[in-house]
């Protein structure tokens, strides 16, 4: 690990940030990686059949428009979204 990216990792720690999450993924192949997207993803589509399945799908529509747009509101909260997006 070189001393410039070693430091930032360092700093990261001292924020506070737990960077385990991140190291752990990034022991893992490229291949891995895309293999816990796409069961991340299937496990999404499971979770809005049985939503709709619940509430019906206009009732589980609006519940995904409201997630939408809180998420839009943290993005943007933590810095990561422009005021113009």
């Amino acid at each position: 690990m070189s001393e410039q990216t070693k430091s930032a990792i360092e700093r990261a720690k001292e924020y506070g940030i737990d960077v385990t999450l991140l190291e752990s993924s990034l022991k893992l192949t490229v291949d891995q990686r895309v293999q816990r997207l796409q069961e991340w993803v299937l496990f999404q589509e499971e979770i809005r059949r049985a939503r709709e399945k619940l509430y019906g799908k206009e009732i589980a529509d609006e519940i995904e428009k409201l997630q939408k747009k809180w998420r839009r509101g943290r993005q943007f909260h933590r810095g990561t979204r422009s005021p113009t997006e």
